[in-house]
């Protein structure tokens, strides 16, 4: 194979980000992953990446002041597992100290919620 068709099949293969700021107030995703990693203010923060469905990935990062509402958002749409298996809906909002709106999973219906 060429190098040229070799980095066209590459390029094709490549994953589209799009950022956060970029997404309608409500999005419909998959939680695909998540990292907690030191930002460049030295706060340890959470890195949640989440799969559209036309399969762009939206990297979401949520700092510590975040942290207790992700949970009650994550827990209120069914938990981790559910949110990793289907597809649901995020929407834009603040949360804590926040400077710029965050993507938060939407509450289930009550036979998804964990208890």
């Amino acid at each position: 194979m060429s190098l040229e068709k070799e980095l066209d099949q590459k390029k094709a293969e490549q994953k589209v980000y799009i950022s956060p700021q970029d997404v309608p107030e409500t999005v419909e995703v998959i939680l695909r992953d998540y990292k907690f990693k030191i930002d460049q203010k030295g706060n340890e923060c959470c890195y949640l990446y989440l799969e559209t469905e036309k399969g762009s990935i939206i990297v979401q990062k949520y700092t510590p002041t975040a942290f207790e509402t992700l949970k009650i958002a994550i827990k209120g749409a069914g938990g981790f597992d559910h949110l990793k298996a289907t597809q649901t809906t995020w929407k834009l909002m603040f949360a804590g100290r926040m400077m710029n709106k965050r993507l938060f999973p939407v509450p289930a219906p009550k036979e998804h919620q964990k208890k």
